[in-house]
Formats: structure tokens, sequence, C-alpha cells
């Protein structure tokens, strides 16, 4: 990626009129980055699946199968079962354990959950957006 990044600035500082490409843009994007100014850092995608993956080997014994299903159960139970169409039930999945691995219940995160689940088919930047006040 370095060498990507010194090309692009290479270029800018030829030509200031120089914009990147978006597939060069979305290159950069291939990992994990943020501009954090003020505020507190969130936590990394990569501490988020590790706690989530550490919570499925322990209370599972490594069954993601029935992690995920009584996940669901659960934060539905939490949500008082709200119906959901298949694109916001894949979503829900996901959250599930989440919510269970940080035991994230009350009902503030409740309702943070409820706006990921129906943003996250249709806009994935809110989405991310309502993840990063999550964690």
């Amino acid at each position: 990626m370095n060498i990507l990044a010194n090309r692009e600035k290479a270029k800018i500082k030829a030509n200031p009129q120089y914009r990147s490409s978006s597939i060069t843009l979305l290159r950069f994007t291939e990992s994990n980055i943020a501009l954090h100014l003020d505020g507190p850092i969130p936590l990394k995608y990569l501490v988020v699946t590790k706690k989530i993956t550490e919570m499925i080997a322990s209370e599972f014994y490594g069954n993601r199968s029935k992690a995920i299903e009584y996940c669901n159960q659960l934060i539905l139970k939490h949500l008082n079962k709200p119906s959901f169409n298949e694109e916001q039930k894949n979503v829900l999945e996901e959250l599930g354990l989440l919510c269970h691995a940080f035991k994230f219940y009350n009902q503030e995160q409740l309702n943070l959950i409820i706006q990921m689940i129906h943003s996250k088919p249709i806009d994935p930047y809110l989405y991310n957006t309502i993840l990063s006040k999550l964690i």
C-alpha cells in the first residue's frame, strides 16, 4: 500500500489538479482506516470479531450455529420480537452475536441496534456510522 500512496503523492505533487481515480481510492480502503480528530477512539473491528469468536468458543464450545441461534432469540426477545425482512434478518444475525459478546442490552444500545438493522441493507455508510456510536 505504501507504494501506491507514494505514487499518488508524486502525481499530486507534479500536478496539483490531479485527483485519484475511484479505483485507486477503493484500493486505499481495502483495510480499516479512520480519522479521529477528537472523542474516543472506537474499537477496531478485529477486536470486535475476536471478542465474538472468544464468546462462541467459551459459551458455545465453538459451535457458531448454536451461538447464532441463541443470540438471535435473545436479541429478538430484547427487541420485543419485531418482524424483519430477509435482508434485515441477515443483519440481525451479525448484531445478535455482537450484542451478546459485548452485553449491549440497555435501551439506548437496543435503539441503535434497530437503526442498524434497518440501515445496513439500504445504506451501509449509515450502518457504520451507527456502529461507531455503539462500539
